[in-house]
């Protein structure tokens, strides 16, 4: 269980990473347009 935590968790903080961008990315551009 512990391996499979240290082996999720920072995939886990990769893909929050990606999709918080991907919202601020989409959010940002709406404003331009």
């Amino acid at each position: 269980m512990h391996n499979f935590m240290l082996f999720y968790a920072p995939l886990l903080i990769v893909v929050i990473a990606f999709a918080l961008s991907f919202i601020i990315a989409t959010k940002s551009s709406k404003y331009e347009d």
